[in-house]
């Protein structure tokens, strides 16, 4: 299928694009990142979480934090999440921080409770991603108006292979999102689950 961009929403996979990766493929590729060095500039006192990867890479800029099973445990619990308790991630953390930057798009259906705990603001990349397509030409025809979901099941349960999503955004504008890979049906489920109450049939 025709492929106009690629959105990496995983703020560890996009540490690993570089140029040469890019070079590879003939459409744009677009990653999420922490806002490191604009909340640097702002403040010297505020806090990366993170994956364990993504915390060396920004390591030597600002303050982090790695963690080894928070974005698994908001996985197991993604339909529950009252049950990830915060206190067994961030118990050793100090609290005594400005700014917390989300480095993981997994922390963001808990970015309310992660507020509460530091009483600190919140921010991430996901704003710097949104500008950045928006840029582009990806979307140059949407229409928040006339937005329609409509969703096919081509899910390969032997192989794993994908689930679609055909978003049509204007009359002759429509674009797909797969998700593909041996975990497609649980970010399918998941896409779902917190898209219900927008999609149309």
């Amino acid at each position: 299928f025709h492929v106009d961009a690629v959105v990496i929403a995983c703020n560890t996979m996009s540490c690993l694009l570089n140029d040469n990766f890019r070079k590879l493929f003939n459409f744009e590729i677009y990653g999420v990142y922490p806002p490191v060095y604009r909340i640097k500039r702002e403040t010297d006192n505020a806090l990366l979480l993170s994956t364990e990867f993504t915390a060396l890479n920004y390591k030597e800029v600002i303050n982090t934090m790695g963690l080894k099973y928070f974005a698994s445990d908001i996985e197991k619990n993604i339909f529950n999440l009252s049950k990830v308790n915060l206190d067994n991630h961030f118990k050793y953390i100090n609290k005594k921080i400005n700014k917390v930057i989300l480095g993981c798009t997994h922390y963001h259906f808990l970015e309310k409770e992660i507020q509460n705990y530091f009483n600190a603001e919140v921010v991430s990349g996901n704003d710097d991603l949104i500008k950045n397509l928006k840029k582009s030409n990806i979307f140059k025809n949407f229409s928040s108006k006339n937005k329609k979901f409509k969703i096919f099941d081509h899910f390969d349960h032997q192989n794993g292979s994908f689930y679609e999503i055909s978003l049509k955004t204007s009359e002759n504008c429509k674009k797909r999102v797969v998700f593909i890979g041996k975990q497609a049906k649980k970010y399918y489920d998941v896409w779902c689950y917190f898209s219900k109450k927008h999609i149309k049939n």
